[in-house]
């Protein structure tokens, strides 16, 4: 989904693979591009729900690094519950809070 350049984008891509008891598991990697923090875009990889991993460009290196792998194999909406809201200095948003904004936006396009 594509809107104007002042707004975040997302793209989607699904990655199939067969664990070894045959069952295939779905997971998707889903790209945001966050507004109105000093990150430039985030990539996430899900599977049922869940974050098996996130990285992201740009922004205070050391925090988000610790942030990523804070949120690795939890679920979604408690991802989304603990980051909304966080705000940066002045700003009315922080990396945290666009994370949160992203799984926001990934589950009202995939969780219907």
């Amino acid at each position: 989904m594509y809107t104007n350049v002042y707004q975040s984008f997302t793209f989607f891509l699904k990655i199939g693979r067969i664990n070894r008891e045959g069952e295939v598991k779905v997971a998707m990697e889903y790209i945001y591009y966050p507004k109105n923090v000093c990150s430039t875009e985030m990539k996430f990889l899900i599977e049922n729900n869940v974050i098996k991993n996130i990285e992201i460009r740009n922004g205070c290196p050391g925090n988000l690094l610790g942030i990523s792998k804070l949120c690795i194999g939890k679920n979604i909406d408690e991802i989304i519950d603990t980051l909304s809201g966080i705000k940066c200095r002045t700003k009315d948003t922080s990396c945290p809070d666009q994370i949160a904004s992203a799984l926001k936006e990934y589950k009202k396009e995939y969780n219907k």
